[in-house]
Protein backbone atom coordinates (compact mmCIF):
# COMPACT_ATOMS: atom_id res chain seq x y z
CA UNK A 1 0.00 0.00 0.00
CA UNK A 2 1.09 3.49 -0.75
CA UNK A 3 3.36 5.05 2.67
CA UNK A 4 0.74 7.56 3.67
CA UNK A 5 0.95 8.77 6.80
CA UNK A 6 0.10 6.88 9.70
CA UNK A 7 -1.94 9.24 11.93
CA UNK A 8 -4.53 11.36 9.96
CA UNK A 9 -5.77 13.34 13.47
CA UNK A 10 -4.82 17.00 12.25
CA UNK A 11 -5.48 16.46 8.38
CA UNK A 12 -2.09 18.00 6.72
CA UNK A 13 -2.24 19.23 3.12
CA UNK A 14 0.36 16.81 2.50
CA UNK A 15 -2.22 13.95 3.50
CA UNK A 16 -5.42 15.40 1.36
CA UNK A 17 -3.02 15.88 -1.45
CA UNK A 18 -1.83 12.27 -1.34
CA UNK A 19 -5.35 10.91 -1.13
CA UNK A 20 -6.75 13.04 -3.88
CA UNK A 21 -3.25 13.01 -6.14
CA UNK A 22 -3.20 9.44 -5.63
CA UNK A 23 0.56 9.06 -5.33
CA UNK A 24 3.23 9.48 -2.66
CA UNK A 25 4.78 12.15 -4.08
CA UNK A 26 1.42 14.53 -5.36
CA UNK A 27 1.52 18.05 -3.51
CA UNK A 28 -0.61 21.38 -3.46
CA UNK A 29 1.76 24.24 -5.21
CA UNK A 30 0.70 27.89 -6.57
CA UNK A 31 0.38 26.65 -10.08
CA UNK A 32 -0.93 23.91 -12.17
CA UNK A 33 -4.16 22.78 -13.66
CA UNK A 34 -7.20 24.89 -12.84
CA UNK A 35 -8.97 21.93 -13.01
CA UNK A 36 -7.33 20.76 -9.61
CA UNK A 37 -8.07 23.87 -7.56
CA UNK A 38 -9.45 23.17 -4.26
CA UNK A 39 -10.59 25.14 -1.05
CA UNK A 40 -10.10 23.72 2.03
CA UNK A 41 -12.26 24.02 4.78
CA UNK A 42 -12.83 24.96 7.73
CA UNK A 43 -9.16 26.48 7.20
CA UNK A 44 -5.82 24.96 5.40
CA UNK A 45 -3.68 23.82 8.28
CA UNK A 46 -6.44 21.90 10.02
CA UNK A 47 -8.87 21.29 6.79
CA UNK A 48 -11.45 18.36 6.95
CA UNK A 49 -13.03 19.31 4.21
CA UNK A 50 -11.57 19.24 0.70
CA UNK A 51 -13.53 21.13 -2.19
CA UNK A 52 -13.58 21.95 -6.33
CA UNK A 53 -13.19 25.44 -6.63
CA UNK A 54 -15.17 24.93 -9.48
CA UNK A 55 -18.44 24.16 -8.23
CA UNK A 56 -20.43 26.41 -6.17
CA UNK A 57 -22.99 23.20 -5.15
CA UNK A 58 -20.54 21.60 -3.75
CA UNK A 59 -18.86 24.41 -2.05
CA UNK A 60 -21.87 25.01 -0.23
CA UNK A 61 -22.44 21.46 0.89
CA UNK A 62 -19.17 20.95 1.93
CA UNK A 63 -19.28 25.05 4.54
CA UNK A 64 -22.10 22.68 5.57
CA UNK A 65 -19.78 20.02 6.81
CA UNK A 66 -17.01 22.56 7.94
CA UNK A 67 -19.10 25.13 9.61
CA UNK A 68 -21.10 26.15 12.31
CA UNK A 69 -24.33 28.47 12.54
CA UNK A 70 -24.03 32.45 10.99
CA UNK A 71 -20.41 31.80 9.70
CA UNK A 72 -21.61 28.29 7.43
CA UNK A 73 -24.59 30.47 6.54
CA UNK A 74 -22.13 33.64 4.95
CA UNK A 75 -19.72 31.53 3.69
CA UNK A 76 -21.89 29.36 2.46
CA UNK A 77 -23.34 32.36 0.17
CA UNK A 78 -19.97 34.10 -0.74
CA UNK A 79 -18.25 30.99 -1.88
CA UNK A 80 -21.13 30.68 -4.12
CA UNK A 81 -19.50 33.70 -5.70
CA UNK A 82 -17.74 33.10 -9.60
CA UNK A 83 -14.63 33.60 -8.82
CA UNK A 84 -14.00 34.25 -4.79
CA UNK A 85 -13.23 30.77 -4.56
CA UNK A 86 -10.04 30.53 -6.86
CA UNK A 87 -9.25 33.68 -5.64
CA UNK A 88 -8.98 32.67 -2.03
CA UNK A 89 -5.24 33.14 -0.06
CA UNK A 90 -6.19 29.54 0.86
CA UNK A 91 -6.47 27.93 -2.36
CA UNK A 92 -4.67 24.60 -3.09
CA UNK A 93 -3.71 23.42 -6.78
CA UNK A 94 -2.91 19.97 -7.05
CA UNK A 95 -0.24 18.40 -8.82
CA UNK A 96 0.85 14.54 -9.11
CA UNK A 97 2.73 13.50 -11.25
CA UNK A 98 -0.20 10.13 -12.69
CA UNK A 99 -3.84 10.16 -12.64
CA UNK A 100 -5.86 12.13 -9.90
CA UNK A 101 -9.03 10.82 -8.05
CA UNK A 102 -10.82 13.32 -9.61
CA UNK A 103 -10.33 12.03 -12.88
CA UNK A 104 -10.35 8.29 -11.90
CA UNK A 105 -14.05 8.96 -10.60
CA UNK A 106 -15.20 11.34 -13.80
CA UNK A 107 -14.41 8.04 -16.06
CA UNK A 108 -16.00 6.21 -13.57
CA UNK A 109 -19.26 8.74 -14.02
CA UNK A 110 -18.26 9.86 -17.69
CA UNK A 111 -18.20 13.53 -16.31
CA UNK A 112 -15.89 15.89 -16.13
CA UNK A 113 -16.03 15.64 -12.29
CA UNK A 114 -16.20 17.91 -9.45
CA UNK A 115 -14.79 16.68 -6.14
CA UNK A 116 -16.48 17.61 -2.46
CA UNK A 117 -13.76 15.34 0.03
CA UNK A 118 -15.01 15.29 3.62
CA UNK A 119 -13.35 13.29 7.11
CA UNK A 120 -15.72 13.08 9.73
CA UNK A 121 -14.72 12.62 13.72
CA UNK A 122 -11.23 11.79 15.03
CA UNK A 123 -12.11 7.88 15.33
CA UNK A 124 -10.07 4.61 14.24
CA UNK A 125 -11.41 4.54 10.73
CA UNK A 126 -11.75 8.32 9.91
CA UNK A 127 -11.54 7.94 6.02
CA UNK A 128 -12.36 10.44 3.03
CA UNK A 129 -15.57 10.47 1.68
CA UNK A 130 -16.28 12.05 -1.36
CA UNK A 131 -19.19 13.47 -3.42
CA UNK A 132 -18.70 13.47 -7.14
CA UNK A 133 -21.07 16.19 -8.65
CA UNK A 134 -21.08 16.60 -12.42
CA UNK A 135 -20.96 20.15 -14.31
CA UNK A 136 -24.26 20.98 -13.31
CA UNK A 137 -23.58 20.66 -9.47
CA UNK A 138 -25.72 17.50 -9.59
CA UNK A 139 -24.84 14.85 -7.53
CA UNK A 140 -24.00 11.38 -9.82
CA UNK A 141 -22.51 8.82 -7.17
CA UNK A 142 -20.61 8.84 -3.50
CA UNK A 143 -17.43 7.54 -2.86
CA UNK A 144 -15.00 5.92 -0.08
CA UNK A 145 -11.34 5.66 0.13
CA UNK A 146 -9.35 3.05 2.38
CA UNK A 147 -6.04 4.96 2.89
CA UNK A 148 -4.54 2.69 5.48
CA UNK A 149 -5.08 -1.13 6.01
CA UNK A 150 -8.40 -0.72 8.40
CA UNK A 151 -9.93 1.67 6.28
CA UNK A 152 -9.48 -0.26 3.22
CA UNK A 153 -10.70 -3.98 5.01
CA UNK A 154 -13.69 -1.64 6.07
CA UNK A 155 -14.49 0.05 3.15
CA UNK A 156 -13.73 -3.99 1.24
CA UNK A 157 -16.14 -5.30 3.72
CA UNK A 158 -19.50 -2.55 2.50
CA UNK A 159 -18.57 -3.25 -1.18
CA UNK A 160 -18.88 -7.05 -0.70
CA UNK A 161 -21.97 -6.63 1.53
CA UNK A 162 -23.55 -3.68 -1.06
CA UNK A 163 -23.13 -6.55 -3.97
CA UNK A 164 -24.79 -9.30 -1.95
CA UNK A 165 -27.31 -7.13 -0.36
CA UNK A 166 -28.08 -5.57 -3.98
CA UNK A 167 -30.70 -8.34 -4.75
CA UNK A 168 -33.23 -6.76 -1.93
CA UNK A 169 -33.41 -3.85 -4.11
CA UNK A 170 -34.26 -6.02 -7.56
CA UNK A 171 -36.03 -9.11 -6.06
CA UNK A 172 -37.98 -7.60 -3.61
CA UNK A 173 -38.58 -3.68 -4.36
CA UNK A 174 -41.14 -3.05 -2.18
CA UNK A 175 -39.01 -4.79 1.07
CA UNK A 176 -37.96 -2.53 3.79
CA UNK A 177 -34.55 -2.23 3.21
CA UNK A 178 -33.00 0.31 0.42
CA UNK A 179 -29.26 0.13 -0.04
CA UNK A 180 -26.82 1.63 -2.88
CA UNK A 181 -25.92 0.14 -6.34
CA UNK A 182 -22.07 -0.47 -6.55
CA UNK A 183 -20.23 1.26 -9.29
CA UNK A 184 -16.91 0.14 -8.53
CA UNK A 185 -15.22 -1.45 -6.25
CA UNK A 186 -11.30 -1.59 -6.74
CA UNK A 187 -7.86 -0.81 -5.82
CA UNK A 188 -6.98 2.26 -7.09
CA UNK A 189 -3.19 3.96 -6.57
CA UNK A 190 -3.12 1.10 -3.27
CA UNK A 191 -6.15 2.42 -1.80
CA UNK A 192 -9.63 0.80 -1.46
CA UNK A 193 -11.93 2.59 -3.78
CA UNK A 194 -15.88 2.35 -3.20
CA UNK A 195 -18.09 3.81 -5.87
CA UNK A 196 -21.89 3.84 -4.96
CA UNK A 197 -24.95 5.44 -6.08
CA UNK A 198 -27.04 7.93 -4.13
CA UNK A 199 -29.85 6.83 -2.90
CA UNK A 200 -33.25 8.16 -3.93
CA UNK A 201 -34.05 9.93 -0.50
CA UNK A 202 -37.51 10.86 -0.32
CA UNK A 203 -37.92 14.67 0.16
CA UNK A 204 -41.72 14.91 0.99
CA UNK A 205 -40.48 13.07 4.62
CA UNK A 206 -39.21 14.97 7.18
CA UNK A 207 -35.17 15.40 7.83
CA UNK A 208 -36.14 14.92 11.37
CA UNK A 209 -33.66 12.43 13.09
CA UNK A 210 -36.02 9.31 14.63
CA UNK A 211 -34.74 8.07 18.44
CA UNK A 212 -37.18 4.78 17.58
CA UNK A 213 -35.34 1.79 15.52
CA UNK A 214 -36.67 0.60 12.70
CA UNK A 215 -37.74 -3.35 13.90
CA UNK A 216 -39.48 -4.51 10.52
CA UNK A 217 -35.91 -3.16 8.92
CA UNK A 218 -33.94 -4.73 11.75
CA UNK A 219 -35.73 -8.10 11.36
CA UNK A 220 -34.97 -8.02 7.69
CA UNK A 221 -31.19 -7.83 8.36
CA UNK A 222 -30.91 -10.17 11.43
CA UNK A 223 -32.89 -12.79 9.16
CA UNK A 224 -29.94 -12.93 7.67
CA UNK A 225 -28.24 -16.46 8.36
CA UNK A 226 -30.21 -16.79 11.38
CA UNK A 227 -29.38 -19.58 13.60
CA UNK A 228 -29.55 -20.36 17.25
CA UNK A 229 -26.14 -21.40 19.21
CA UNK A 230 -25.05 -23.04 22.16
CA UNK A 231 -22.63 -21.72 23.25
CA UNK A 232 -21.61 -17.77 22.42
CA UNK A 233 -18.06 -18.53 23.16
CA UNK A 234 -17.83 -21.07 20.36
CA UNK A 235 -19.03 -18.19 17.24
CA UNK A 236 -16.90 -16.34 15.31
CA UNK A 237 -18.15 -13.39 16.69
CA UNK A 238 -16.69 -14.15 20.28
CA UNK A 239 -13.21 -15.54 18.36
CA UNK A 240 -13.00 -12.19 16.79
CA UNK A 241 -13.47 -9.86 19.96
CA UNK A 242 -11.02 -12.75 21.71
CA UNK A 243 -7.97 -11.51 18.46
CA UNK A 244 -9.00 -8.27 19.42
CA UNK A 245 -9.17 -7.86 22.92
CA UNK A 246 -6.81 -9.20 25.43
CA UNK A 247 -8.06 -10.87 28.54
CA UNK A 248 -11.87 -11.29 27.17
CA UNK A 249 -11.67 -14.98 27.82
CA UNK A 250 -12.18 -13.77 31.36
CA UNK A 251 -15.95 -12.53 30.65
CA UNK A 252 -18.39 -14.60 32.06
CA UNK A 253 -20.65 -15.83 29.29
CA UNK A 254 -23.16 -18.10 31.92
CA UNK A 255 -26.85 -17.68 31.20
CA UNK A 256 -29.49 -17.41 33.86
CA UNK A 257 -29.03 -21.39 34.08
CA UNK A 258 -25.09 -21.42 35.01
CA UNK A 259 -24.20 -22.62 31.46
CA UNK A 260 -22.72 -20.59 28.67
CA UNK A 261 -25.03 -18.13 26.81
CA UNK A 262 -26.92 -19.65 24.36
CA UNK A 263 -27.73 -16.77 21.58
CA UNK A 264 -29.30 -16.31 18.10
CA UNK A 265 -26.92 -15.41 15.27
CA UNK A 266 -28.25 -13.65 12.62
CA UNK A 267 -27.49 -10.42 10.35
CA UNK A 268 -25.58 -7.65 11.73
CA UNK A 269 -25.52 -3.92 10.04
CA UNK A 270 -23.03 -2.80 12.38
CA UNK A 271 -23.61 0.99 12.35
CA UNK A 272 -27.14 1.21 12.82
CA UNK A 273 -27.77 4.68 13.61
CA UNK A 274 -30.67 7.56 12.68
CA UNK A 275 -27.92 9.41 10.36
CA UNK A 276 -27.00 5.89 8.41
CA UNK A 277 -31.10 5.61 7.92
CA UNK A 278 -33.50 7.48 6.66
CA UNK A 279 -37.24 6.51 5.49
CA UNK A 280 -39.09 6.97 2.91
CA UNK A 281 -43.17 7.50 2.37
CA UNK A 282 -43.89 4.13 0.47
CA UNK A 283 -42.78 2.79 4.12
CA UNK A 284 -39.11 1.46 3.09
CA UNK A 285 -35.53 2.64 4.46
CA UNK A 286 -33.07 3.73 3.11
CA UNK A 287 -29.59 2.42 4.97
CA UNK A 288 -26.39 3.44 4.46
CA UNK A 289 -22.50 3.00 5.68
CA UNK A 290 -22.61 -1.11 5.88
CA UNK A 291 -18.72 -1.17 6.60
CA UNK A 292 -19.36 -3.82 9.90
CA UNK A 293 -21.47 -6.08 7.97
CA UNK A 294 -21.60 -9.38 9.38
CA UNK A 295 -23.50 -12.49 9.01
CA UNK A 296 -22.79 -14.31 12.85
CA UNK A 297 -23.35 -11.64 15.38
CA UNK A 298 -26.27 -12.14 18.20
CA UNK A 299 -29.61 -10.76 16.87
CA UNK A 300 -30.21 -7.34 18.85
CA UNK A 301 -26.79 -5.87 19.04
CA UNK A 302 -28.12 -3.67 15.85
CA UNK A 303 -30.60 -2.62 18.27
CA UNK A 304 -28.54 -2.07 21.13
CA UNK A 305 -26.20 -0.26 19.16
CA UNK A 306 -28.78 2.13 18.12
CA UNK A 307 -30.01 2.91 21.52
CA UNK A 308 -26.68 3.88 22.22
CA UNK A 309 -26.47 5.89 19.81
CA UNK A 310 -29.40 7.88 20.25
CA UNK A 311 -28.32 8.30 24.34
CA UNK A 312 -24.80 9.41 23.73
CA UNK A 313 -24.77 11.75 20.83
CA UNK A 314 -28.31 13.31 21.05
CA UNK A 315 -29.04 12.99 24.44
CA UNK A 316 -25.26 13.29 25.18
CA UNK A 317 -24.74 11.10 28.07
CA UNK A 318 -21.69 8.83 28.50
CA UNK A 319 -21.81 5.08 28.20
CA UNK A 320 -22.39 4.40 32.21
CA UNK A 321 -24.98 7.14 32.22
CA UNK A 322 -26.60 5.72 29.33
CA UNK A 323 -26.69 2.11 30.10
CA UNK A 324 -29.93 2.38 32.18
CA UNK A 325 -31.88 3.72 29.90
CA UNK A 326 -30.22 1.19 26.92
CA UNK A 327 -31.43 -1.75 29.31
CA UNK A 328 -34.95 -0.46 29.50
CA UNK A 329 -35.23 0.22 26.19
CA UNK A 330 -34.05 -2.81 24.66
CA UNK A 331 -35.99 -5.18 26.89
CA UNK A 332 -39.02 -3.25 25.67
CA UNK A 333 -38.14 -3.66 21.90
CA UNK A 334 -36.14 -7.54 21.97
CA UNK A 335 -39.41 -9.26 22.00
CA UNK A 336 -40.18 -7.64 18.43
CA UNK A 337 -36.93 -9.16 17.39
CA UNK A 338 -37.83 -12.43 18.96
CA UNK A 339 -34.87 -12.30 21.24
CA UNK A 340 -35.49 -13.02 24.91
CA UNK A 341 -35.37 -9.71 26.84
CA UNK A 342 -33.20 -11.37 29.75
CA UNK A 343 -30.50 -11.49 27.75
CA UNK A 344 -30.27 -7.30 27.61
CA UNK A 345 -27.51 -6.81 30.11
CA UNK A 346 -25.10 -9.45 27.99
CA UNK A 347 -26.43 -7.93 24.59
CA UNK A 348 -25.22 -4.87 26.52
CA UNK A 349 -22.10 -6.00 27.22
CA UNK A 350 -21.43 -7.32 23.86
CA UNK A 351 -22.21 -3.70 22.14
CA UNK A 352 -19.38 -2.53 24.34
CA UNK A 353 -16.83 -4.82 24.21
CA UNK A 354 -17.18 -4.27 20.21
CA UNK A 355 -16.94 -1.01 20.40
CA UNK A 356 -14.00 -0.96 22.76
CA UNK A 357 -12.26 -3.14 20.58
CA UNK A 358 -13.00 -1.03 17.64
CA UNK A 359 -11.67 2.08 19.63
CA UNK A 360 -8.50 -0.18 20.03
CA UNK A 361 -7.54 -0.21 16.19
CA UNK A 362 -5.85 1.60 13.39
CA UNK A 363 -3.54 4.47 13.57
CA UNK A 364 -5.38 6.99 15.62
CA UNK A 365 -5.95 4.36 18.73
CA UNK A 366 -3.67 6.46 21.15
CA UNK A 367 -5.73 9.52 20.64
CA UNK A 368 -8.92 7.60 21.90
CA UNK A 369 -7.96 6.38 25.59
CA UNK A 370 -10.51 8.10 27.18
CA UNK A 371 -13.28 7.05 25.12
CA UNK A 372 -12.35 3.52 25.58
CA UNK A 373 -11.99 4.04 29.24
CA UNK A 374 -15.63 5.41 28.96
CA UNK A 375 -16.56 2.18 27.54
CA UNK A 376 -14.92 -0.33 29.99
CA UNK A 377 -16.58 1.90 32.78
CA UNK A 378 -19.94 0.59 31.26
CA UNK A 379 -19.72 -3.03 31.24
CA UNK A 380 -21.50 -4.84 33.69
CA UNK A 381 -21.08 -7.54 36.84
CA UNK A 382 -20.47 -10.53 34.13
CA UNK A 383 -17.23 -8.08 32.79
CA UNK A 384 -15.84 -7.16 36.30
CA UNK A 385 -12.98 -9.59 35.90
CA UNK A 386 -12.38 -8.16 32.48
CA UNK A 387 -12.77 -5.12 33.64
CA UNK A 388 -9.79 -5.94 36.21
CA UNK A 389 -7.34 -7.30 33.47
CA UNK A 390 -7.64 -4.30 30.94
CA UNK A 391 -7.06 -2.10 34.56
CA UNK A 392 -4.15 -4.18 35.25
CA UNK A 393 -3.09 -3.99 31.75
CA UNK A 394 -2.89 -0.48 30.87
CA UNK A 395 -1.58 0.73 34.01
CA UNK A 396 1.05 -1.46 33.19
CA UNK A 397 1.84 0.11 29.96
CA UNK A 398 1.16 3.46 31.30
CA UNK A 399 4.20 2.63 33.98
CA UNK A 400 6.53 1.29 31.58
CA UNK A 401 6.15 3.95 29.58
CA UNK A 402 7.04 6.47 32.13
CA UNK A 403 9.99 4.40 33.13
CA UNK A 404 11.09 5.06 29.44
CA UNK A 405 10.55 8.48 29.32
CA UNK A 406 12.53 9.01 33.18
CA UNK A 407 15.59 7.20 31.45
Amino acid sequence: MTDFPTSADSLPLDWWAQILGGHADARYTRIGDPAEIYVALPRPDRATVVVDSRAGKAIADAVGKAGQGLVRSVAGKVLRIPGVATALPGKLILQSPDTTLRQRLGELNNVDARLSASCGPLRPNRKPVVRVLDEDGTLRSVGKVGWDDLTARLVSTEGQALTSLGSLNSSNPSGNIVVPDVLADETWRGMHLLVVSPLPIDNTVGPELSIEPTLPALNDIAAMHRHTVDSIVSSGFWGRLIDRLPDLERYDTSGDAGGDLSVDLGGFHGDWSPWNTQPRADGSLLVWDWERHATDVPVGLDLVHFLFQTERFIDQRTPLEARPAVVRRAKEHLPSLDVDPGLADHLIDFYLLEALARNSEGALTKKLAARRQSLVDALGPNASAFQQAYAARHSAADDALSSRKAA
